[in-house]
């Protein structure tokens, strides 16, 4: 499978499959449609199903979630990590793409961070929210990919990784970045329930 789904053949095949459809479809429609070695082949080379929307810039299928500072994400705990920083006036965006070392030294085409925000002491701070069992697909492929870049990001001192549950969690979110941004109560409300909900809550 691996010899014939080759990336570019991937790419290819779901950019026809695309143009059928309307928009990149999810992977059980692959299934259906037969390509489930497509599928398969996808996550063991090392690829997502988020790099085939980048490829072929097809993201109307896909579940972002929304925060108050307007920016969609891939993910509920993006958007709640967002939310804190939001209510706390804390400069944040999405993550940027890893240095080209992280290629050489991991052997993928290449990787973004999470999210990143700006510190008290204004150093950019790059952050990586790690999951368990993401999309329900290949965790083990994903555990790889999370030890490669905990590896790589060991020497980084601007490099912060954080569980997914603690992205639900306004104390235990606190605790994690206060050696980063101090102890900041939030401030920035949006939405007039907002200063009664846990910030982490808001989407």
């Amino acid at each position: 499978g691996l010899k014939y789904w080759t990336w570019e053949r991937i790419v290819s095949t779901a950019r026809t499959v695309t143009e059928k459809e309307g928009f990149l479809p999810p992977a059980a429609r692959f299934q259906a449609l037969g390509y489930a070695m497509l599928v398969q082949c996808i996550y063991k080379i090392g690829k997502t199903w988020e790099d085939l929307r980048k490829e072929l810039v097809s993201y109307d299928s896909s579940q972002f979630v929304s925060s108050r500072s307007g920016r969609r994400w891939h993910s509920h705990p993006e958007a709640s990590l967002s939310n804190f920083l939001f209510a706390r006036g804390i400069l944040h965006g999405k993550g940027k793409k890893y240095p080209d070392e992280y290629a050489k030294f991991s052997g993928k085409t290449y990787g973004y961070y999470d999210l990143e925000f700006k510190d008290k002491k204004d150093r950019t701070i790059d952050v990586e929210i790690w999951g368990d069992k993401p999309d329900g697909h290949n965790e083990k492929s994903y555990a790889k990919v999370r030890r490669l870049k905990e590896e790589f990001n060991r020497s980084n001192r601007n490099f912060l990784g954080i569980h997914y549950s603690d992205c639900y969690d306004d104390r235990r979110l606190s605790n994690i970045l206060k050696p980063f941004i101090g102890a900041i109560d939030p401030h920035a409300f949006v939405k007039p329930h907002d200063p009664f909900i846990e910030t982490t809550h808001w989407s």
